[in-house]
């Protein structure tokens, strides 16, 4: 939900990248809406298929996923997800072998699989204009807050 300056009105449902909207609103870059129950299912059963031989994905699927996909000094990423990084939006807590994704507009999860713990952000840094750089430096913060009041 955000309000939209030329539209003059509040919008909800409606992708708010100006290329996905060129499109008609449907890109694939454009990302996903979705609830914190509906994000934190999709954690869970990432875990499930990680961890038994009964998930809606092969546990060697998921590592597939999880592995980097390209040399340290080209990037942190895997085949579908960042890696952690020193400076990077994870924190200082998670582990090596944590996965995480940045939305455009604010949301984010990290899972840590070595640690079984995973944290999501809703949030619109955006609000209708190019702004929320701040937001940055913000998500590590989060995230270890939250790490250090689970003591982990």
């Amino acid at each position: 939900t955000y309000s939209h300056q030329h539209r003059q009105q509040w919008v909800q449902g409606v992708v708010n990248d100006a290329n996905a909207q060129a499109f008609g609103g449907i890109s694939t870059h454009a990302g996903l809406f979705g609830r914190i129950e509906d994000v934190s299912l999709w954690l869970l059963e990432m875990r499930h298929s990680l961890c038994s031989t009964h998930g809606f994905l092969a546990s060697s699927t998921v590592k597939k996923f999880m592995q980097r996909s390209m040399p340290k000094e080209c990037g942190d990423w895997s085949l579908g997800f960042m890696l952690p990084s020193y400076d990077g939006s994870s924190g200082k807590y998670f582990s090596k072998k944590s996965v995480g994704h940045l939305g455009f507009t604010g949301t984010s999860f990290w899972w840590d699989s070595v640690k079984d713990v995973f944290i999501v952000i809703l949030a619109n840094r955006y609000v209708g204009q190019k702004e929320g750089e701040h937001f940055k430096l913000l998500r590590p913060k989060i995230h270890n807050l939250v790490m250090e009041s689970l003591h982990i």
